[in-house]
């Protein structure tokens, strides 16, 4: 039997095994809520941009004006 073949082997016995399993899952939910906070604020920001920009093109459209991305007051886009 090739290395290559014992180690796919190996790995696939250790995805059976109920004990690796639930290790893995442990690790899992442990790397989950670490990067929670940074996936919460990445989407925040996201969201916030969209919402802006909805904003945006809705005041242009209620005194028929135009909408424009780049454009910046008082340092804020």
């Amino acid at each position: 039997m090739s290395a290559g073949r014992a180690i796919a082997q190996a790995a696939r016995a250790a995805a059976r095994n109920k004990a690796v399993q639930g290790v893995a899952a442990s690790a899992a939910a442990t790397a989950a809520a670490k990067m929670e906070p940074a996936l919460r604020q990445r989407y925040d920001r996201w969201r916030d941009r969209r919402l802006d920009r909805g904003r945006a093109i809705k005041l242009a459209r209620q005194i028929r004006g135009r909408f424009s991305e780049e454009t910046i007051i008082g340092g804020e886009p």
